[in-house]
């Protein structure tokens, strides 16, 4: 195994690590967009299947099979906080605007500082609080001043609400993993194996199959091995063996980054409030971090 001279190197080599999958996940908004034409429990039955091929070739190499063998409660929390946050995230792409659902989505490192003020040791700040009601008008200034006269467009709540409860699942499983630190990285994809159950027999019930392109099969094939495989397994090695402060920090210019890339490729449209609620939601994680 590679190894690092000292403890020293060893924490900014993994914080990179972790930045890896922060820098993955940056492009998830937009291949899950790209990707709308494909029935949604298709896509993720194929996601999961690869995500799952990604942490099961890594338990086989590592010959690791014992490490598989979790207490309930670590299954339970996994399918919570990876499958259905997966789902959610997905779904939310289909039922909103892109860059709403994914500003909402982003709302998790708000969450994640706000959720650790109440782990040993630690203290929730006034700040903190501040810093959430900073992120949530962000996202409120989007979706008001995005609709018609300023009001609010209830076709989207379905789409708004499952981007929320995939940021609130999300943070949750980070603060999990904070505190249950002997959880193997690969376990994510390992989950994957029944969220791949799960989305085959929606599909088979609810959907018809549709031929995926080339283009999309490129597509898929990124967002199932790198996304939702190489991504979560960076990122979970990085929060145990890296600095989980700075990472968490990092994370902050993430929506930003994402946002651009929707608008880029002309899936979102760069007015002035989308620039705002950026900028707001970010400065709400920069202000909860510095508290």
């Amino acid at each position: 195994m590679f190894s690092l001279p000292n403890s020293s190197h060893n924490k900014i080599f993994f914080t990179v690590i972790g930045y890896l999958g922060l820098a993955i996940w940056i492009s998830a908004a937009l291949v899950v967009t790209e990707l709308r034409h494909i029935p949604l429990f298709q896509l993720l039955t194929i996601a999961f299947v690869l995500s799952f091929i990604v942490s099961i070739t890594q338990v086989c190499i590592k010959k690791s099979w014992a490490d598989l063998k979790q207490p309930w409660y670590v299954w339970a929390m996994g399918l919570l906080g990876i499958c259905s946050n997966i789902i959610t995230c997905a779904s939310a792409f289909r039922l909103a605007p892109s860059h709403h659902a994914d500003l909402i989505i982003y709302l998790w490192p708000v969450l994640v500082i706000l959720f650790s003020g109440f782990l040993p040791k630690e203290k929730l700040q006034l700040k903190h609080v501040l810093a959430g009601f900073l992120g949530l008008g962000g996202v409120s200034i989007l979706i008001l001043g995005s609709t018609q006269g300023g009001a609010f467009d209830p076709s989207y709540l379905k789409g708004y609400g499952l981007a929320f409860f995939s940021a609130l699942s999300w943070s949750s499983y980070i603060i999990f993993l904070k505190r249950f630190k002997n959880v193997p990285s690969y376990m994510n994809g390992i989950y994957g194996s029944i969220g791949a159950i799960v989305c085959l027999i929606g599909h088979l019930l609810f959907e018809s199959t549709v031929m995926p392109s080339i283009h999309d099969c490129l597509l898929i094939a990124y967002y199932g091995c790198f996304v939702l495989g190489m991504g979560y397994i960076l990122w979970t090695v990085g929060i145990k063996k890296g600095n989980f402060k700075l990472l968490t920090v990092l994370s902050y210019g993430n929506p930003i980054l994402s946002v651009a890339l929707l608008v880029l490729f002309n899936h979102a449209d760069p007015a002035g409030n989308l620039g705002l609620a950026c900028i707001m939601v970010t400065g709400g994680a920069i202000m909860a971090k510095g508290a």
